[in-house]
């Protein structure tokens, strides 16, 4: 009982620090891409362009990384008392891979340019490189950071990074407006943080030199890690590479609503981070992993459940207020029936956005079973049930984005999460008990429904009311329910005993 209560409360303060310096970074980088989304100081095209090259150089982080950020946070978290006999020439390895990749994304964009009738600009390829360079770094210092449980040093690179890239690239948007120049401010904040984040954790990692030869064979022992990021970084960026081949406008309607819902991300993000160590640490005690993954459940599904309805109330003023006015064509019905209410020409966004809210929960359950499957060794569940997605999201975005276009890209997501979702619970399953029973999560589900009514009731009025109208609304409803999750109950007593 006590090791249980003890992972709460390492799982609560890691959650909540990397969660405080991500609200510090967070907002920098969402500001930031407002004005891109902005048409005022953007084209659509150069927008969706930017967008479409954010999404390849995720896709090629893959062979940048092939599995070593999650298998370096195990094998730290397992053992982190040999490193000096792995650790350099791992860091070798890391180096020859990510050589490998940025030469694989030149031929990538040199080709797609040449495909598209376009002149290859020396400066964009440049700017991609560089900047997976820099998320490249970042993702290896990110493994050893979270394998010491210093979450302090994730959250600050992440802050340092949304600083420069906020600071360069307005420089960049207002006095140039060049594609090429915000591309490389994006990459400056990359590693310039990334250089940051290494002096640091060579502080605490002796170990974080290069030594040689390269150890090729480890591959072989993060090969399933790197198969399930294959999966996950191919349907969460192949959205945006094949919409790019529709059209790039079409990208930059979709990627308005997809920037909101990352942001509205962040929180499950984090917790998924810092409870993959937990969960290692509970490997051999089943009831203490069961208490904490139910808890971690209830409270990611208690913050993002009022946002999927609330968003679905207030997507279209909300876009209207956050991007100002636009005017996007619309080529499908399903546009103007879920993006009608935006008057400010933000149609195609407001229909992108409610759809993938509706895959909001699904997503958070996919922070959850992720690292809970990886701390009992069953990789390979994981691998299987990302496959499947992978599957399932490459069919449905070719089927659906030439019938609907951006909001079938949308609908892909949604489905692709949700279909992930369920077959990793069905996974769990055979591990351990329900997540699902004695969490009370038929009460929240209640508790938003009253809340959208709230908010609905509110909207005659103002959309600003509507939205902190609701809000109040459902912290009273499930506060009087008894259904505030443990890290706000805690925090919410020692600020009542602090004011005592």
């Amino acid at each position: 009982m006590g090791q249980t209560a003890s992972s709460l409360r390492d799982l609560a303060r890691g959650t909540l620090t990397l969660t405080l310096f991500q609200f510090a970074s967070k907002p920098l980088l969402a500001l930031f891409f407002i004005l891109l989304g902005n048409r005022a100081f953007f084209s659509d095209e150069s927008y969706g362009r930017l967008e479409s090259l954010l999404a390849v150089v995720n896709l090629f982080l893959i062979p940048a990384d092939l599995g070593l950020e999650s298998y370096t946070t195990r094998r730290l978290a397992r053992d982190s008392g040999n490193t000096s006999q792995w650790l350099p020439t791992q860091v070798s390895l890391k180096i020859m891979l990510n050589l490998l990749a940025c030469l694989l994304l030149v031929f990538f964009i040199a080709g797609f340019e040449l495909y598209r009738g376009r002149e290859i600009r020396i400066l964009l390829l440049c700017g991609a490189v560089s900047l997976l360079s820099g998320l490249s770094a970042q993702s290896y210092l990110r493994g050893i950071s979270r394998g010491h449980q210093r979450m302090e040093i994730e959250g600050l690179m992440g802050v340092i990074e949304k600083m420069i890239v906020l600071i360069t690239g307005v420089l960049a948007l207002f006095t140039l407006g060049s594609l090429a120049m915000v591309l490389g401010a994006i990459a400056l904040g990359s590693i310039g943080a990334a250089f940051w984040a290494g002096v640091r954790i060579r502080k605490i990692e002796p170990s974080l030199r290069i030594a040689w030869p390269v150890p090729w064979r480890t591959l072989v022992e993060s090969f399933p890690f790197a198969l399930n990021a294959i999966c996950i970084s191919l349907f969460y960026n192949m959205d945006r590479v094949f919409l790019s081949f529709h059209n790039e406008t079409s990208v930059a309607a979709y990627s308005r609503g997809l920037r909101l819902v990352w942001a509205i991300l962040l929180f499950p993000q984090m917790m998924s981070i810092a409870i993959y160590p937990i969960f290692s640490r509970l490997r051999e005690q089943p009831e203490a992993r069961l208490k904490v993954s139910r808890t971690a459940l209830r409270s990611l599904l208690f913050l993002v459940l009022p946002i999927t309805t609330g968003g679905w109330v207030l997507a279209g003023p909300l876009l209207d207020r956050v991007y100002g006015a636009g005017d996007e064509a619309i080529f499908y019905r399903i546009e103007s029936l879920l993006g009608g209410d935006s008057l400010g020409g933000h149609t195609v966004s407001s229909a992108c956005l409610r759809i993938l809210l509706l895959g909001l929960p699904f997503t958070c359950g996919n922070f959850l079973l992720g690292p809970a499957l990886y701390a009992v060794d069953r990789e390979h569940w994981n691998l299987l049930a990302s496959a499947q997605a992978l599957l399932v999201a490459f069919i449905l975005n070719l089927a659906l984005i030439p019938l609907l276009g951006p909001a079938g890209t949308a609908l892909a997501v949604t489905l692709t999460q949700a279909a992930y979702c369920l077959q990793m619970y069905r996974y769990q399953r055979k591990v351990d008990s329900s997540w699902i029973q004695k969490n009370r999560l038929e009460h929240l589900l209640a508790c938003c429904l009253l809340q959208a009514m709230v908010m609905l009731a509110l909207l005659r009025i103002h959309w600003s009311l509507a939205f902190f109208g609701g809000g109040l609304a459902y912290l009273a409803l499930t506060k009087a329910l008894n259904l505030w999750p443990y890290s706000l109950k805690t925090s919410v007593a020692s600020i009542s005993s602090g004011i005592e």
